[in-house]
């Protein structure tokens, strides 16, 4: 008896090489996407520095040179970069087309610029950049833009960056209005610079003057001053402020979600939730106008106070609230204040 031969089908070599070219691609895909990231371990960028320019010579900021340097073992892919003024986001150009890589332990320079003047920033103004990398990591960096690139000239200004921690500034005058808790020493100890901004270092209720004996007495001016709460009570701001014969008297821009000066003066309180403009006069308080505003704690807010003979403008982050009249006071100092909030922030003072 004979044996049929069994019949085998050679396969087919164009068949071969698609399989062969298959398990070579899964084989990369896998060695990208799965081995290298293990080996290589996460991206992690930071920002060196950011130098600002001005191509046109109007003081105003309209280029940014941002250094990264990429600090981790992976490759950190950058997807996004905004720009914030005044925690709104604004459009610049990007010299580098996104996303855009930065391989592991290497440095890179992107560049942003405006050619739009509304966009453009100037001093002191609040900006911060967001650069989104890696897996849906997000780092925020602050923008210092110092005052040669103030558009104005300015008469007075005050960042507090050349004192040393635990510094009162002697050119202040301190008044104590009302004890909340007893921790205050209820001295200008107790308001104090720290890390490059004045902070209160007491749950009282007081308020700081610039002295008198330094001639700034001022009566139709531009005021822009930097404030951070860290809770909900009340902080603000005091212009033409004068001592009438012992009785003290003055403008005042506040805002609290809680209580504020008004729990321990006579008069008006104001409305929780509404930046304010009281006039003060003995340590009784009027309202004058008011409008409805959120403050988040924590958080930067630039207060621009606009005065020409009566008429009186408060901008928050470069928007009107207020817009009115009062001839009560003509003239006088600038000051402080803050209502049992340890821990509040003043900064960026300008006179303008």
């Amino acid at each position: 008896m004979k044996l049929n031969k069994l019949n085998k089908k050679a396969v087919s070599p164009v068949i071969a090489v698609v399989l062969l070219i298959a398990l070579v691609t899964a084989a990369v895909a896998i060695v990208f996407f799965v081995v290298l990231p293990m080996v290589q371990g996460d991206p992690q960028l930071v920002v060196l520095k950011i130098t600002p320019g001005d191509t046109n010579s109007d003081n105003r900021v309209d280029k940014l040179i941002i250094d990264y340097q990429n600090i981790g073992a992976g490759e950190a892919i950058i997807s996004s970069i905004t720009l914030y003024k005044y925690n709104t986001s604004i459009t610049w150009d990007i010299d580098k087309t996104l996303p855009h890589s930065i391989k592991p332990n290497k440095q890179d320079v992107i560049i942003l610029t405006t050619s739009d003047p509304t966009e453009q920033l100037k001093y002191p103004d609040i900006a911060y950049l967001e650069t989104n990398y890696g897996d849906g990591i997000l780092l925020r960096t602050d923008i210092t833009i110092d005052s040669d690139f103030s558009p104005v000239t300015l008469i007075y200004s005050e960042d507090f960056n050349s004192y040393s921690d635990g510094y009162s500034p002697a050119e202040w005058t301190y008044f104590f209005v009302a004890q909340h808790n007893p921790t205050g020493t209820h001295t200008i100890n107790d308001w104090q610079v720290q890390s490059g901004s004045l902070k209160v270092m007491a749950n009282d209720c007081s308020y700081i003057i610039l002295n008198s004996s330094t001639g700034y007495y001022y009566t139709n001016v531009n005021m822009s001053f930097d404030l951070k709460a860290n809770d909900d009570d009340e902080l603000g701001i005091i212009f033409r402020w004068q001592n009438d014969g012992g009785k003290e008297k003055y403008y005042l821009v506040s805002y609290t979600r809680d209580h504020g000066l008004s729990d321990h003066f006579g008069g008006d309180n104001p409305t929780d939730g509404e930046v304010t403009l009281s006039y003060v006069e003995n340590n009784v308080i009027t309202v004058i106008d008011s409008a409805s505003f959120s403050r988040n704690d924590n958080s930067w807010y630039n207060y621009r106070l606009v005065t020409d003979g009566s008429s009186i403008k408060v901008y928050i982050n470069d928007v009107l609230y207020i817009d009115t009249t009062s001839t009560l006071i003509s003239g006088g100092y600038i000051g402080l204040a803050s209502a049992a909030m340890n821990g509040a922030e003043f900064d960026n003072i300008l006179v303008w």
